[in-house]
């Protein structure tokens, strides 16, 4: 998975392999190492909601997609 950061925007790219184990895991997860900080980024299937959403706490960056858009 790669991420892609231009001002308030986030753009996430993922191989075909990565899109099929998201649609059969519901999850998937990347981590980059800086020192001894990291900043970790995840697709996470939501069923709750049918729309987008993110969030950002403790260094990682989550964004939510809704199940219907699977």
């Amino acid at each position: 998975m790669k991420i892609r950061i231009n001002g308030n925007s986030v753009r996430l790219r993922l191989s075909k392999t990565e899109v099929a184990s998201f649609c059969s895991d519901g999850y998937l997860e990347e981590k980059t190492e800086f020192g001894t900080a990291a900043f970790t980024y995840k697709l996470q299937r939501n069923d709750y909601s049918a729309t987008m959403d993110a969030g950002f706490e403790d260094g990682t960056m989550t964004m939510y997609i809704p199940t219907q858009l699977m």
